[in-house]
């Protein structure tokens, strides 16, 4: 009985502290051009859903939101308080644009070039 207690005591003793080295600081997965700004996510224009003017175009949310990594898009244009962006490289007038909604998770809403019907 008493060998069991002493492995039992040899299992449960206390393994020495590792140190945890900090992890260094999230970098952002694109610039914004204005510094301290997160994301449109409590915009009210976003919230209800309406339209974005754009670059003199109106563009209109189009599907779910989406984590996009660095270097998929760049600045393009701020309008009513957010911050758009295009695919890297584009150089024509973009028929969809991204809306920054959540720095911290990468996340954009598409929005597409409103078409009169």
């Amino acid at each position: 009985m008493i060998e069991l207690v002493l492995a039992a005591g040899m299992v449960l003793q206390k393994a020495p502290a590792v140190r945890e080295e900090a992890e260094p600081p999230a970098r952002a997965c694109v610039e914004v051009p204005e510094p301290g700004q997160t994301g449109a996510r409590s915009l009210q224009w976003y919230i209800d859903g309406d339209p974005a003017p754009v670059g003199g175009e109106t563009f209109v949310k189009y599907g779910l939101p989406r984590v996009l990594g660095p270097g998929e898009v760049e600045f393009y244009r701020a309008s009513r308080g957010g911050y758009f962006y295009v695919e890297t490289g584009l150089t024509e007038q973009p028929e969809v644009v991204y809306l920054l909604v959540d720095l911290a998770g990468c996340e954009f809403q598409p929005y597409q070039l409103e078409y009169d019907a």
